[in-house]
């Protein structure tokens, strides 16, 4: 609601020559009479011919009034208006009320040329033309009925006519009337004694049924003092009952707890689980490693061993064919010894180191052991290469070494770790090289050449091996 609309409103009702006076605070609070008043007369000026009851005393008596209303007006002037606004009785119902004020307001406005517009007359013709119709059509139905019985009654009067005639036309006997009389009077009593009688049976059982009422009221009032005792006193059970209640609560809380932190040590175990499946793959890529190295180191040392053994026999044969043709058998075994000691030497350093790391990771690797009493999957020990073994293999192999070819050194012992494996297959490929050497002292370079191939496939196969059997 607006200053404005209030405004408007006033002055159009004011010209379409509303009788009473409409200010601007008239509908500032709810104001019925004044809303249905100026509702009432809007829609006698649009449709005189309108049928509304006037009556607002109650409040169904307004509701069906705005109904009524609101059913004028979406019928005759196809206008829909709000009955919740209108029954408001406020500025709300100023805003629907403008809706036709304006329509009439409009209508004022037009000329006087324009051809009167006969619809709504033509349909309130047509309206009473169908009532007239539908009285015509029950009138209709009524004198059909009406003519029906008519003529039955006609016919049942023309087969008595002569019935009748006979009666009359013969003469009255006062005896015969008295006899069919008091035959009619015994046939009366008759009838009056058995319904006396039934109703002294219904009495009985009337007198019956109230006692079995009674009785059953009683009944009903022992049953109701006797549950208000029962409902009185309390049970003897009922202490225990609340005591293993209360126990059953303690019981789930506990439960509830044991459960919550079960739940958190699984999680916590599941994730020392991961960090603990981390550190063996770092540990075992670093075990790799190591090995990958030591193998090469290895093997670069067999290889500059043998590059060696070529260049001390091209020096031998430029001294003189025959001093070397002397003494070849000697000085190849000498240097063979020199060569295996050396190579016994690189060895047993590599050994060494190799023990050391694996020492310390075994220490690592023993700091992080599972305790005995953890859940879990179990966790295989990973294969860590032992010193203590590794000098042991070498000490035999100088053992061996020292004694000839008496034994093998790769065969002194059985190594257990992959750095003692390691270590046999050097030592058998160094032996190897030796004894070649040893017996075939006088072939050219081209031996040597095939010697040392061997050696480094033989290296290549112990590594491959100790890497397989670590693995």
């Amino acid at each position: 609601m607006s200053f404005r609309e209030l405004r408007s409103f006033a002055e159009t009702m004011r010209l379409l020559g509303y009788p009473n006076l409409i200010s601007m605070e008239s509908f500032r609070n709810p104001n019925v009479e004044l809303v249905a008043d100026c509702l009432f007369w809007l829609v006698k000026r649009y449709e005189p011919s309108a049928e509304i009851v006037y009556e607002i005393e109650r409040e169904a008596d307004r509701v069906f009034f705005f109904k009524q209303v609101c059913e004028v007006a979406l019928t005759k002037g196809r206008v829909k208006l709000n009955i919740k606004k209108l029954y408001q009785s406020d500025g709300n119902a100023v805003q629907e009320m403008l809706i036709l004020a304006n329509i009439l307001k409009k209508a004022m406005n037009t000329t006087a040329l324009e051809e009167l517009d006969h619809s709504s007359l033509q349909q309130m013709i047509a309206q009473r033309n169908v009532q007239d119709a539908k009285r015509v059509q029950q009138l209709c139905s009524d004198l059909t009925n009406d003519g029906s019985s008519l003529f039955f009654l006609i016919e049942e009067e023309t087969k008595q006519r002569s019935d009748r005639q006979r009666v009359l036309s013969r003469a009255t006997e006062v005896g015969e009337f008295e006899r069919r009389l008091r035959d009619v009077l015994k046939n009366v009593t008759t009838q009056v004694e058995q319904l006396q009688a039934t109703i002294v049976n219904l009495g009985a059982d009337e007198t019956t049924l109230e006692q079995k009422i009674e009785s059953k009221k009683t009944q009903l009032e022992r049953t109701q003092k006797r549950l208000k005792s029962l409902n009185a006193v309390r049970p003897a059970f009922m202490e225990e009952y609340e005591k293993h209640e209360n126990d059953m609560h303690s019981q789930f809380v506990i439960y509830l707890e044991q459960y919550r932190n079960l739940e958190y040590l699984e999680h916590e175990l599941s994730k020392f689980n991961a960090a603990e499946d981390a550190l063996l793959e770092e540990h075992e890529t670093k075990l790799r490693v190591m090995r990958e190295r030591l193998r090469k180191e290895e093997l670069n040392a067999l290889r500059g061993e043998a590059s060696r053994k070529r260049g001390s026999r091209s020096e031998g044969d430029a001294g003189g064919y025959k001093g070397a043709q002397a003494n070849g058998r000697d000085g190849s075994s000498g240097s063979g010894n020199d060569r295996n000691g050396r190579a016994g030497e690189r060895m047993r350093d590599a050994a060494v180191e190799g023990s050391s790391e694996s020492e310390s990771g075994g220490e690592s690797q023993e700091e992080q052991v599972r305790p005995h009493g953890a859940l879990g999957r179990p966790r295989p020990a990973a294969a860590m290469p032992s010193g203590s073994s590794a000098r042991a293999t070498l000490d035999a192999y100088n053992d061996s070494d020292a004694a000839g070819k008496a034994a093998r050194p790769g065969m002194s012992m059985r190594a257990n770790s992959p750095t003692e494996r390691n270590v046999r297959g050097i030592s058998q490929s160094g032996a190897g090289m030796s004894d070649d050497d040893s017996d075939s002292s006088g072939d050219d370079d081209d031996d040597s050449d095939i010697d040392t191939s061997d050696i480094s496939i033989d290296s290549d196969d112990s590594g491959t091996d100790s890497s397989s059997n670590d693995l």
